[in-house]
């Protein structure tokens, strides 16, 4: 069986804590807050996504971005990756992040 293609075009990405946990709550957490558009940024530039729209909720994010590129699933694990690290480092906690 063939993997699925990687098409260009926009997409809505939601991003879940891992069981619904508060992680991204932010009472008291303005530096997670800016972390989170960092990232989002940078993974945009490095893989060259429009991104339109962020929400970021206290267990989940939304993000409404458009690829021109087909770089969609890179571009996601990496920010997946980056998230979690940055995550664990601010709550000085280790483990899973998101589903």
């Amino acid at each position: 069986m063939l993997a699925r293609p990687v098409r260009p075009g926009s997409f809505h990405v939601t991003i879940r804590s891992v069981r619904g946990l508060f992680l991204l709550c932010p009472i008291g957490q303005k530096r997670l807050k800016n972390v989170i558009w960092y990232l989002i940024a940078y993974v945009a530039k490095k893989y060259r996504l429009q991104v339109h729209e962020i929400l970021v909720m206290s267990n989940h994010i939304h993000i409404y971005f458009t690829d021109l590129h087909g770089t969609r699933p890179a571009a996601m694990a990496l920010l997946n990756a980056l998230l979690a690290r940055q995550v664990n480092a601010l709550k000085a906690d280790s483990g899973t992040v998101f589903d």
